[in-house]
């Protein structure tokens, strides 16, 4: 796992940088319960096809965004191609309700509302 946060109805998020996938637990970890596909943040002619999903920070009471580093495996090991990118997705229904590209390459994105 790259990172983990909790969510307001206590549910665990999880994410990997081998991944395009945000896994969702329940608050035991004894099951996932939902598997939210975040592949459209990869970098376009990704190589690995991978998105390299990474921080989470929640927003409000019922978003949660997710950074994608968009990292190039193939232009030697873990160097940012091109922006990075975040995603924002609603706990309740878990579906993507937005993303955007942000400013830099390859951040670790701490987020204040405010600014999305």
């Amino acid at each position: 796992p790259q990172a983990a946060i909790r969510d307001s109805e206590g549910r665990i998020w999880v994410t990997s940088q081998n991944s395009n996938f945000v896994r969702v637990f329940s608050p035991d970890l004894t099951t996932q319960v939902q598997s939210i596909d975040l592949s459209e943040l990869k970098e376009e002619g990704s190589t690995d096809g991978l998105a390299e999903l990474s921080w989470m920070e929640k927003v409000g009471e019922d978003r949660i965004a997710v950074s994608a580093q968009r990292l190039h495996r193939g232009k030697g090991y873990w160097k940012p191609d091109s922006r990075s990118a975040v995603a924002f997705v609603n706990t309740r229904t878990m579906r993507v309700e937005s993303s955007k590209p942000v400013d830099v390459p390859n951040p670790l994105l701490l987020f204040s509302p405010s600014s999305f």
